[in-house]
């Protein structure tokens, strides 16, 4: 309007939202590499649903991918090491309210195993030697496909309890968030 009286409908329509909130993140740690999956929880539910942006720092995500009406899964991208702060956008200008930190570390390597052998049915404690093992509260190994759960020694050593397994060779992997 011109006038400040008199205005033409063009059929556009505004809408108001609830602010994008994060509750959480699932896992918050994971490797330098990226390409890690983190689901991120909303404290309130999407009106209308939409394309998202997620960010790591200022390092857009992957890919985004609505899993729920609360619920946002992100593809970490890569980044140095150290903690950066994930937010999330619906409309690429609003970041979300609350944002969580996300912890980037070194990828993990396994040098050995010790023992590297037992008797079939032993469910004894192995150490796993090897580099950049972290403290996370969700370390863990996988034997084959089974995953146990695994404890914290040193940047260099963690052990886990083998799981029940047939005889045979196994494929071993540790995980630093309890999910990759």
């Amino acid at each position: 309007s011109n006038n400040r009286q008199n205005f033409e409908f063009y059929n556009q329509e505004f809408i108001y939202e609830l602010p994008l909130v994060i509750a959480s993140l699932q896992p918050v740690i994971g490797t330098i590499s990226g390409q890690n999956f983190i689901n991120v929880s909303l404290v309130y539910p999407v009106q209308n649903p939409g394309s998202y942006t997620c960010n790591f720092d200022a390092v857009p995500a992957l890919s985004v991918t609505q899993l729920s009406d609360t619920v946002i899964r992100c593809v970490a991208p890569p980044h140095e090491p150290g903690l950066v702060v994930v937010s999330v956008s619906k409309n690429g200008v609003d970041e979300s309210l609350s944002n969580k930190q996300y912890f980037y570390v070194p990828e993990p390597q396994i040098i050995s195993i010790t023992p590297s052998a037992t008797s079939f049915g032993n469910r004894r404690t192995v150490v796993i030697h090897g580099l950049n093992f972290v403290d996370s509260g969700e370390l863990g190994c996988r034997f084959d496909q089974e995953i146990v759960t695994g404890r914290w020694v040193s940047s260099t050593k963690m052990e886990c309890v083998l799981p029940y397994h047939p005889a045979g060779t196994v494929a071993v992997e540790i995980t630093i968030n309890g999910v990759d």
